[in-house]
């Protein structure tokens, strides 16, 4: 039984590791996503806002100004598509180190189970349960 609890106690740190783990990589994804959500959603309002100023000036400018605006638009686009790939890019890095660690610490786990089992599963005795017999073992005699 003490073999059985080392490989438990072991099994249980990782996945208790994982989990806060996985709770992080979580919260690091939805926060890029909201962040990038806001890049383009800003991006995209000064478009329309460069468009309709673009619109009300192309009478007095004989059209220059929708050129003035298709040129700011794809600046700005291009300057946006450069922000959500930096953001990306830091997450994917910071995923790749996570990941990293959590192969570090399943490798531990591992290495805790094989020196409990000493390489044979034949060796842990699980003990079997008592066999029912049809009275609940929490309610009380009567």
């Amino acid at each position: 039984m003490e073999g059985v609890t080392a490989q438990i106690d072991a099994l249980s740190d990782y996945v208790d590791f994982a989990g806060k783990q996985m709770g992080i990589a979580g919260a690091l994804i939805g926060t890029v996503r909201d962040i990038v959500r806001d890049i383009i959603a800003m991006t995209l309002a000064g478009i329309i806002k460069a468009a309709i100023v673009a619109v009300a000036l192309a009478p007095v400018t004989f059209g220059g100004s929708i050129i003035a605006a298709d040129t700011s638009t794809i600046v700005e686009v291009g300057v946006a598509i450069g922000k959500i790939a930096t953001k990306i890019a830091d997450v994917a890095k910071k995923l790749v180190e996570m990941l990293k660690i959590l192969a570090k610490t399943r490798g531990k786990a591992d290495e805790v189970v094989k020196l409990t089992l000493n390489g044979n599963l034949d060796k842990i005795k699980v003990p079997k349960p008592k066999p029912y017999t049809g009275r609940c073992p929490m309610r009380p005699r009567n």
